[in-house]
C-alpha cells in the first residue's frame, strides 16, 4: 500500500513539476477553496471561521504580507477579490523565492500549491499532499470542461 501511495505521489509532483502561470493557479484555487464564492467562510474553530474569501484566507497569511511588505490588509479584505488576488500574489511570491533560496530551484506548481495549503514549507509537509491531490483533480476537471484559455 505504501508503495503504490508513493508512486502516485510521485506522479503527482512530477506532473505539477513545470510550474504554471500564477494566475492559472490562483484561478483553480479558487474552485478548490470556495467553489469561486467571494463571501464563503471556511475551516470553522466552534462558531469562529479561521478562513475567509474566495481563496479562503487566514489571518496569519494577511499578517506575513502585511510585515513584508509593509502594507495594511484586514481580513475583510480577504472578501474582496482584487485584494484576495493581491494577498494571494504577495504571499506566494515572498514564500516561493525564499524556497527558491533555500533549494536553490525554481517554486513549481505543486511547491506553490502545498505553500497556499500549508504556510511557508508547506511544500515539505506530507500533510500538505492530500491537498496537491485535490488541486490536480479540480484543475484536470476545468481544463476538460474548459480549454486552458478560457479559464485564465
Amino acid at each position: 500500500m505504501k508503495r503504490i501511495f508513493l508512486l502516485f505521489v510521485l506522479f503527482a509532483v512530477s506532473f505539477t513539476a513545470q510550474s504554471e502561470n500564477l494566475e492559472d493557479i490562483r484561478d483553480v484555487l479558487k474552485h478548490v477553496e470556495s467553489e469561486h464564492d467571494p463571501a464563503a467562510l471556511g475551516d470553522y474553530r466552534g462558531d469562529t471561521p479561521t478562513a475567509f474569501g474566495i481563496l479562503q484566507i487566514r489571518k496569519i497569511a494577511i499578517d506575513d504580507v502585511n510585515r513584508v511588505y509593509g502594507t495594511n490588509y484586514i481580513i475583510n479584505d480577504a472578501f474582496n477579490i482584487e485584494c484576495a488576488e493581491e494577498i494571494f500574489q504577495l504571499y506566494i511570491e515572498h514564500w516561493s523565492s525564499k524556497l527558491e533560496r533555500r533549494e536553490g530551484r525554481v517554486a513549481s506548481t505543486a511547491d506553490i500549491v502545498r505553500i497556499w495549503n500549508g504556510g511557508p514549507r508547506g511544500y515539505m509537509k506530507q500533510s500538505t499532499i492530500w491537498y496537491l491531490n485535490k488541486f490536480i483533480r479540480y484543475r484536470d476537471n476545468l481544463y476538460l470542461k474548459y480549454p486552458k484559455e478560457n479559464i485564465i
